[in-house]
């Protein structure tokens, strides 16, 4: 079965996570929104599918699938409009209109690599770069690189990275048993001649592993390495949190309606934040005009997704009104593949 994929900003993705996520609305585009303004009532909705009151006409399909169809929870990459990371591991184009995955290769380094354009201009990024940013934000410092935390460096699912140091990396693939020894190693700094006068002169009590790495302009981390013969090396224990799993879309039901004709129920649906007491007891929704200043907060959880559209859609958007679809689903935490064995299974 195609699945296609479906962006969701880093709130709503927790609140997929959270399970307080269980629907979305999108603009209805085209003409298709410009019949339903004129319509006053006479149009129906039948699996995903707009029809004029006889039913005798299309007038437009629910671009996200039918009830059944499957979607691949993806983020936007900054930056880069036309592409998005599914949680899949993959990248997406929609350059040509409908979104498509990039065909994936592997230059020297190993990495598997896209093209896409930037500016104008054809360009190469590694697949894990373009994931981990959209899901994770920029490189949080100057030199961070990607994480491989089992160390498949062709594992690009969002849960398997993280921003790191070198070093970082360097312990990931030495505790997975992967990379070079000594200087053939692609991070090494050394040749395995300086490693062997380091261990010697720190080994004579000439030098200490702190004097060492500030001498040599290396972290302690390095000189440890040498020091154990990369032998006691394993990836912290404590590994980045909030990692985001494969999430895979099953559609329910998919309706059409006004913006403004949402429920008290369908807007908790949406996956408002609730707002808690200093003793843990519900007070309220959040206000998403007002995040993280403090202000205040919604009564009514309506009014606390119209804040939430506004942030998302522009200032204006909710006053428009406009038709939306309305997809409804289910999450499932695995890949559409796994997904559809499973169901297969039962």
């Amino acid at each position: 079965m195609k699945a296609r994929p479906i962006l969701f900003s880093s709130p709503m993705i927790r609140a997929l996570l959270d399970g307080r996520k269980t629907q979305t609305r999108r603009v209805v585009k085209g003409e298709c929104q410009q019949f339903l303004v004129n319509a006053n009532g006479m149009a129906k909705v039948l699996d995903g599918v707009v029809y004029n009151y006889s039913f005798e006409e299309t007038l437009g399909r629910c671009p996200y699938g039918k009830p059944g169809d499957l979607l691949i929870v993806a983020a936007p990459i900054e930056d880069y409009p036309n592409y998005c990371a599914g949680t899949n591991g993959v990248i997406y184009s929609k350059a040509r209109g409908s979104w498509r995955p990039l065909r994936t290769w592997e230059p020297e380094d190993g990495y598997p690599s896209v093209t896409v354009m930037l500016n104008g201009r054809k360009t190469t990024r590694s697949v894990h770069s373009l994931v981990c940013s959209a899901f994770y934000g920029p490189p949080p410092f100057p030199g961070a690189q990607v994480r491989h935390l089992d160390g498949n460096y062709k594992n690009s699912q969002p849960s398997n990275l993280a921003w790191g140091t070198r070093q970082d990396n360097w312990r990931d693939r030495r505790a997975h048993g992967n990379g070079a020894e000594g200087e053939k190693h692609h991070h090494s700094n050394f040749t395995d001649e300086e490693r062997g006068h380091i261990r010697w002169a720190v080994g004579k009590g000439l030098a200490s592993g702190r004097h060492a790495a500030r001498v040599l302009g290396v972290s302690q981390c390095s000189i440890l390495g040498i020091l154990q013969g990369n032998e006691t090396l394993a990836v912290d224990q404590d590994l980045p949190a909030n990692r985001i799993p494969v999430m895979t879309l099953e559609l329910t039901e998919v309706r059409v309606k006004r913006l403004q004709d949402i429920s008290e129920a369908d807007a908790i649906t949406e996956g408002i934040e609730p707002v808690l007491t200093g003793t843990g007891e519900q007070c309220g929704w959040l206000n998403y005009d007002h995040e993280g200043d403090g202000v205040g907060y919604c009564t009514k959880p309506v009014d606390s997704y119209a804040t939430l559209w506004r942030r998302i859609n522009g200032p204006d958007a909710w006053d428009e009104n406009p038709w939306v679809w309305i997809p409804a689903f289910r999450v499932h935490q695995q890949n559409v593949d796994a997904f559809l064995a499973a169901k297969g299974a039962a």
